[in-house]
């Protein structure tokens, strides 16, 4: 499922690799239930954070400096979807919902390192959805 999102797909390209090669040390996961129903959703991050400038590579192009890429990955009836894609330095969930799923909040900084803003994230039906973002500096 990774394979197919825009970001993973095109450091697949950068790489010179096909779906079926892509890299599971590329990844790191952690179990979470967003409606609390007891289902194994999954949010899933590029394994590291990059702080400060890098040099281009397969891997460097969804870790940029300060911040990785983060993915949610919903578990339902159907099976599995991804309805989260977003690049930040950390992922929150918090104590709101919508639509019977947590809200996200996804911390974002500038490439110095500075607060940039805190986008929340809710969910309409699909996926998630930014809502607002609280500027960090006025």
């Amino acid at each position: 499922m990774l394979a197919k999102d825009g970001v993973v797909a095109s450091c697949l390209r950068m790489g010179d690799m096909s779906q079926d090669q892509l890299p599971a040390s590329w990844f790191v996961a952690s179990r979470i239930q967003l409606d609390g129903s007891g289902e194994s959703d999954l949010v899933v991050q590029a394994s590291g954070i990059i702080d400060g400038p890098t040099a281009p590579g397969p891997l460097t192009c969804f870790l940029k400096p300060y911040a990785t890429h983060f993915w949610v990955i919903r578990e339902s009836s159907f099976g599995y979807s991804l309805v989260f894609s977003a690049s930040g330095r950390k992922l929150k969930t918090l104590n709101s919902r919508t639509n019977g799923l947590l809200d996200l909040q996804l911390v974002r900084l500038t490439t110095t390192g500075e607060p940039l803003d805190n986008k929340v994230y809710k969910f309409d039906g699909q996926g998630y959805q930014a809502q607002r973002a609280k500027t960090a500096h006025p």
